[in-house]
């Protein structure tokens, strides 16, 4: 297991978000959130070309100039896919949303290189916290759960 954490993540500045999509989902609420804070958030969806008035690319190797780090707010089957899109462009970091992570995809990130954060919500780390993310951050602080 490594050492990487929320802390070295979110210092990266330009972030891929896979999992925006037309349905009101967790990727679309990151995506806005980090955008929000400041963070170059680029869209991505295989099904869709336009996100929030703004370019959404099919996979992380259609973004010009590439990004820095990836966020993965998708199904299990589908994160494995971008873990595997994120080594194939050199992509060393990623942060995989709860429900996303699996056995086998924290076994890829180990054999490949890909330093990850597995199991954590990146809107309790990524700049302050609101609502629901604040009270979490506090409660897992309170608890000593929060790394």
């Amino acid at each position: 297991m490594n050492r990487f954490g929320p802390s070295q993540f979110t210092s990266l500045h330009r972030l891929a978000i896979a999992g925006v999509s037309r349905n009101e989902k967790f990727g679309n609420t990151i995506h806005r959130e980090l955008t929000r804070r400041g963070y170059d958030a680029v869209a991505v969806n295989p099904n869709l070309s336009e996100f929030d008035g703004g370019p959404c690319y099919p996979d992380l190797k259609s973004i010009p100039g590439g990004v820095e780090g990836v966020v993965v707010a998708t199904s299990p089957h589908n994160a494995l896919n971008v873990l595997r899109d994120a080594a194939e462009c050199g992509i060393r970091y990623a942060w995989v949303q709860q429900g996303g992570g699996s056995n086998e995809a924290k076994s890829y990130c180990d054999e490949h290189g890909i330093e990850a954060v597995f199991g954590e919500c990146i809107l309790m780390y990524a700049g302050k916290p609101t609502g629901i993310h604040a009270f979490h951050r506090w409660l897992w602080g309170l608890m000593g759960r929060l790394r």
